[in-house]
């Protein structure tokens, strides 16, 4: 696993994200989205949210642009379920490279990036962070995400990541939302939703993401993953990827 020493508001939610008090921390960041003004009426396209956030010194502080953005989106705030953080992700499997690049373009000022090469599974490697909040059937899971490739494999046009979103993190493993992603060269924001069809204690769900797909080379940056409850209706959501 990858560690590295986290400034003040990275601590903070670290302390919460395994906790059953992470609604602190929710309430944190909704203090921050009711005090930006900017984040009214805005389109989650990478392009908008990078120009409103170059300005922070501490690029860290962008993502709380992106929180509020997001937040003032979504019909409802819900609860936020990992950190967002890129340096908050891990990794598994063999054969692989990753570092956290903490001079990089990636909103948040820092990705994850990672060199692979193809298994027998997709799934042979890994990205994912626990998620510190329960999950009750029926509730509507949504998660925003940005992504891109470094380096393409041999012959494609795009980088592949399968079965991104969130699971179970032991066996049998069961998805509770995923899809399949492809990157290109270029930053892009993802999203995706979908309904619980179990229920799930806080941390026993994960983010997921299979990586394991091709020899390739992927940057991860900042991850949001809200549940919205069970009175949201998921084709309702804003910037569902297509």
């Amino acid at each position: 696993m990858i560690y590295r020493k986290m400034p003040l508001n990275k601590k903070f939610y670290k302390l919460f994200q395994h906790n059953p008090y992470i609604s602190r921390l929710n309430c944190a960041f909704r203090a921050v989205a009711k005090s930006a003004s900017y984040a009214l009426k805005v389109s989650f396209v990478y392009a908008v949210l990078f120009g409103g956030a170059a300005q922070a010194q501490d690029r860290s502080k962008e993502i709380d642009v992106i929180y509020s953005k997001l937040v003032s989106a979504l019909p409802t705030e819900g609860v936020l379920m990992l950190s967002p953080y890129a340096d908050s992700l891990q990794i598994f499997g063999d054969d692989i490279k990753a570092s956290y690049n903490k001079e990089s373009d990636a909103m948040g000022g820092v990705a994850l990036e990672i060199e692979t090469k193809r298994g027998k599974n997709p799934w042979d490697a890994g990205v994912f962070n626990v998620a510190g909040a329960e999950i009750k059937k029926g509730d509507v899971i949504y998660m925003a995400f940005f992504a891109k490739a470094l380096e393409l494999p041999k012959g494609k046009e795009s980088a592949l990541i399968k079965n991104v979103g969130v699971q179970k993190g032991t066996e049998p493993y069961t998805t509770v939302i995923g899809k399949d992603f492809s990157l290109s060269q270029q930053w892009q924001s993802f999203a995706l939703a979908g309904v619980a069809n179990d229920s799930y204690k806080a941390n026993e769900a994960q983010l997921s993401m299979q990586i394991a797909t091709a020899k390739q080379k992927i940057a991860i940056g900042p991850v949001f993953v809200f549940n919205l409850g069970s009175d949201v209706d998921p084709s309702t959501l804003p910037f569902i990827s297509q």
